[in-house]
């Protein structure tokens, strides 16, 4: 198979075997004029290239739709963790409403027995003065 020198890497770009960012590069053969692949950057160079090969169509392909999947379900987890967080505040409302009116029937109760010893206090004054 004959090839372009020209190549560019992509941000997304798959690994090859010898654990480098793939180099995008053209295909120049009668079969497939044209057509983008992924091969190692070592390829066609002195040093030892490893044997990556994967056609640019079907490894974006695979690749967008693993990137869509991943973040539907971090999507998901954040929904369901929202949800969590919601209906935790929605039951610390409930708790503080509850304490709020405890706080307001003990006041009450307090200023109840405030005044009724305060009468009993005046009652047995006036008592004594009688």
């Amino acid at each position: 198979m004959s090839t372009s020198s020209t190549s560019s890497r992509r941000m997304n770009s798959p690994k090859c075997k010898c654990k480098l960012d793939a180099d995008l590069k053209i295909s120049k053969t009668a079969k497939n004029p044209s057509r983008l692949f992924y091969g190692c950057p070592k390829y066609g160079s002195k040093s030892d290239s490893c044997d990556f090969f994967d056609w640019y169509d079907n490894s974006k392909y695979e690749q967008d739709r693993n990137e869509l999947q991943k973040l539907i379900e971090d999507n998901n987890a954040l929904k369901s963790e929202n949800e969590s967080l919601h209906s935790k505040v929605h039951q610390m409302q409930i708790q503080y409403e509850a304490l709020q009116q405890n706080m307001r029937d003990a006041s009450g109760t307090t200023i109840s027995w405030k005044v009724a010893i305060m009468l009993m206090l005046v009652a047995a004054y006036i008592a004594k003065l009688m």
